[in-house]
């Protein structure tokens, strides 16, 4: 009866650890609202739904480097990339994925997810940098 109660001791403290809440964040600004939900995550990717009702692209891009950066920070990683992206219905869906070492290729960790067009944007453009963005998003924030 010990050994039970310290097994489930020890299942309870580890479901803890890994019951981490998934990102979520909703904005409203000029007649346009943009719904950010993080339906699924691993220890190097996580994968975004996204709802742009109005407005622009370029806002829904920034929400989504935005929610990159707060996952990737949660994630301790330095460096993200988009690995794929498609729609389904009103709906845009983005994974993305980290890494501290930005001689990492994600072509390689993800081989069957990147197309051809992702690879070589992320060949020219490499890794955004966690580290700039946060600046970056303290310094507009602070303004």
């Amino acid at each position: 009866m010990k050994y039970l109660f310290i097994l489930y001791l020890l299942l309870s403290v580890s479901s803890c650890a890994v019951d981490k809440q998934l990102y979520f964040k909703s904005y409203e600004q000029n007649n346009s609202k943009v719904i950010i939900k993080e339906i699924e995550r691993g220890t190097n990717y996580t994968l975004l739904e996204v709802d742009i009702i109005g407005g622009s692209a370029v806002g829904g891009s920034l929400v989504i480097v935005a929610a990159a950066v707060e996952i990737g920070t949660d994630l301790q990683k330095t460096h993200f990339t988009l690995i794929n992206e498609y729609r389904e219905g009103k709906l845009t869906y983005y994974k993305v994925f980290f890494t501290s070492d930005v001689n990492d290729d994600p072509s390689k960790v993800f081989p069957n997810e990147m197309s051809q067009k992702k690879i070589k944007q992320h060949r020219k453009n490499g890794y955004l940098s966690i580290e700039t963005f946060s600046y970056i998003f303290k310094v507009a924030k602070s303004n």
